[in-house]
């Protein structure tokens, strides 16, 4: 449906520029004592400029033919200043044609070569000065094109090097876990080694887009989260409290684990105690609120942004600008808590 919105646009721009001034001239007419009446001012504007509508195919074509290259910047003019002197002519003729044609319906339709003669010096160039709009217009187009498809390689470049940084760290502690426990205890080294392979098959599914549903990140946060159960045992406990309604919103892919290995690292890696590890959701008016508690020691006050809190707040920003935030703060009970705030949204549904 979009596709033929798209396709029946730049017809009914047509149209609308050719009733635009059809009403132009038959006021003007009107205001000059001329006779011009509404139909034959219709019959004068409407084929002239929805012809336009036919034509604007073989200028895209001829520009994307011969695009604009500063290197050839003669060449490349020369060859557009003779299309649009051969396209201006060919719409001034069959403008003609057709304002005759329909003339003829309702009225003796003159002299065709006299019509030519006075349309040439009020149309010819303006055919000129149309064509050439509609090379810079599909220049503009195809650059914005062309800067879409370099922010999206940019912006899955640097998804692609988020993931390298975070999984190295995390692999690496795992390995070394599931090496201590290879002399220990070798069923939890065996189902940690299961764990890992889970998780790892879940990041080569995962899709290399900036945004996904929430519940998607959130099963990709408890593979991540089941791992670190096998490392901590005892010490650790997690709890989810996710609000039914968020889960097909929208957040950045990868979002959540740089922040919750930062709850493990501060929160329950130096505390001797049980740690545990809130994740909670809700919709706040037009907003996303994410939560990440833990009831840890709490984070230094001198903390310096690692790659878990930078490149999440780095990311909000990219994403979302000042729509966006990541606070973090101490509690008075205890702990920590990260908070991610982003707008409200889920995918839209293609038809």
């Amino acid at each position: 449906m979009r596709g033929s919105i798209r396709r029946i646009f730049p017809i009914l721009i047509w149209i609308l520029i050719g009733l635009i001034f059809a009403n132009q001239l038959h006021m003007l007419s009107a205001r000059t004592g001329g006779k011009m009446s509404w139909q034959d001012s219709f019959f004068w504007e409407l084929p002239r400029w929805c012809l336009w509508a036919l034509l604007a195919p073989i200028v895209n074509a001829i520009a994307k033919r011969y695009p604009w290259r500063k290197d050839r910047a003669a060449r490349t003019i020369l060859i557009h200043a003779i299309c649009a002197i051969l396209l201006s002519a060919l719409h001034l003729f069959l403008f003609v044609l057709i304002f005759h044609f329909l003339r003829s319906s309702v009225a003796p339709p003159g002299n065709f070569v006299q019509t030519l003669q006075f349309a040439f010096p009020l149309d010819f160039h303006v055919g000129i000065a149309v064509y050439f709009l509609n090379v810079v217009l599909r220049e503009y187009s195809a650059s914005q094109q062309r800067l879409s498809r370099m922010q999206e390689e940019l912006t899955h470049a640097q998804l692609q090097a988020l993931k390298m940084q975070l999984h190295p760290h995390f692999l690496f502690n795992t390995l070394n876990s599931i090496s201590s426990y290879l002399h220990t205890d070798v069923e939890v080294a065996d189902e940690m080694i299961g764990r890992l392979g889970d998780f790892l098959r879940l990041t080569l599914q995962n899709p290399a887009t900036q945004e996904i549903a929430l519940e998607r990140e959130v099963d990709f946060l408890k593979q991540y989260l089941a791992i670190e159960h096998l490392r901590f045992q005892d010490r650790l406990q997690t709890e989810f409290s996710i609000a039914p309604e968020t889960l097909s919103a929208l957040v950045p892919n990868l979002i959540l684990q740089p922040v919750a290995e930062n709850a493990i690292r501060y929160g329950v890696s130096p505390n001797p105690n049980p740690g545990k590890i809130l994740i909670t959701s809700k919709r706040v008016n037009n907003d996303l609120e994410i939560r990440i508690e833990d009831n840890g020691p709490g984070m230094p006050q001198q903390l310096r942004e690692g790659i878990g809190l930078a490149a999440t707040r780095e990311r909000l920003d990219h994403l979302y600008g000042d729509r966006a935030r990541v606070d973090w703060s101490n509690q008075v009970s205890g702990g920590a808590v990260v908070t991610l705030c982003i707008p409200f949204h889920i995918a839209e549904t293609k038809v």
